[in-house]
């Protein structure tokens, strides 16, 4: 983005929607995970919706979750 209000407001987006599944993200992840980092990286060039951004995070958890339980009941996530 070239200008700064844009980049902000997708940088809010995204800590938002961080801070309201955070609990879903870390209660998924086995103890010897932990401290567990992770990158975002917004590539598009238009700024989505919340709402969009949301289903996008929550797809991503679900992949990481099914990463770390490959073994364990992916529907109850």
């Amino acid at each position: 983005f070239k200008r700064a209000n844009r980049r902000n407001l997708v940088k809010r987006r995204l800590r938002e929607i961080y801070r309201l599944h955070k609990h879903e993200l870390l209660s998924g992840l086995p103890a010897d995970v932990f401290p567990a980092y992770v990158g975002i990286i917004y590539v598009s060039k238009d700024v989505l919706p919340s709402d969009v951004l949301t289903q996008k995070f929550t797809a991503l958890w679900k992949k990481l979750h099914a990463l770390s339980h490959p073994q364990s009941d992916r529907s109850s996530f």
